[in-house]
């Protein structure tokens, strides 16, 4: 599977905002960088763009980078839904995973990795 690769559009003390943009159905973005690389004690994540018929995004966590697993947040199914990762969560990577939509379903993901 082809993934769709980030951007950093912000970084520093405080943290980082990476960006993949225009993710289509059945697609996952590119993993973060390691938690080596880019530090972060909290991740929230906002999608926006075009949902499609049934679009949705599930946000997935990799302590190897092969093998992903879904993360707390529940998918998110609309534009402009925002979601945290839960308390104990502190995978090495993470990814936007687009498990649904159609042709036209282009979502953007950005998150913000705290330190």
């Amino acid at each position: 599977m082809s993934s769709v690769p980030y951007t950093q559009l912000s970084g520093g003390v405080g943290g980082a905002v990476l960006q993949w943009p225009a993710i289509p159905a059945s697609t996952a973005g590119a993993p973060t960088p390691s938690q080596g690389l880019v530090p972060w004690r909290s991740a929230s994540f906002q999608a926006t763009g075009t949902w499609g018929s049934g679009g949705s995004v599930q946000i997935e966590g990799s302590n190897d980078g092969v093998n992903w697993y879904k993360l707390s947040p529940a998918a998110l199914t609309s534009a402009g839904v925002f979601a945290s990762l839960g308390a104990q969560e502190f995978p090495r990577y993470l990814r936007p995973n687009v498990t649904a939509g159609d042709v036209n379903t282009a979502i953007t993901v950005t998150t913000y990795l705290s330190t």
